[in-house]
């Protein structure tokens, strides 16, 4: 398996090294292959908006981020719109956060067989931004009801204000 690299203060293009990580997950994803390897920097920061979709397509495909608490890679989903989805089998998401500048239907989107959520962290509702995600994961698999064996591990669902998300 090939590794990437994503790092938001790096300048890259080629995302083979640290030193030319690529400024996005997308691009990553689209330099990526089946069973490859996606390393997120500690501290590294992404928005997505616009209707803008991240789409792990890729079987196999790990997305890892670097980094404890505060200095994990975070994915800012400034649209209600904005979403991560995971379309090809065997997709991981470990160690990323997730907030909200805008209110969001579904944080993560699951259409594929043994995606796998690890230690990831999801924040609707602050006293900063307001907003509040109406699902966090959404595991039916699409109109093929293809999210069979998924998994959602050492995850935490946070959200400070009254009102907030109605299911995990």
């Amino acid at each position: 398996a090939d590794v990437w690299y994503v790092n938001s203060a790096v300048a890259g293009s080629s995302g083979i090294s640290r030193a030319t990580a690529v400024a996005t997950i997308a691009a990553a994803i689209t330099l990526a292959g089946a069973g490859d390897i996606i390393m997120v920097a500690d501290g590294h920061t992404e928005s997505l908006s616009d209707s803008l979709l991240c789409n792990a397509s890729k079987a196999g495909l790990r997305i890892i981020g670097e980094g404890t608490g505060p200095q994990r890679p975070t994915i800012t989903l400034a649209h209600a719109d904005a979403t991560l989805t995971i379309s090809a089998a065997g997709v991981l998401l470990r160690n990323l956060l997730f907030l909200l500048t805008a209110d969001a239907t579904i944080v993560v989107d699951v259409n594929a067989a043994d995606a796998w959520i690890d230690n990831c962290e999801f924040r609707a509702r602050t006293a900063a931004t307001a907003r509040e995600y109406v699902t966090a994961i959404d595991i039916n698999g699409g109109s093929a009801n293809a999210a069979d064996r998924a998994k959602v591990t050492n995850c935490l669902f946070t959200s400070t204000a009254n009102a907030g998300s109605t299911q995990a």
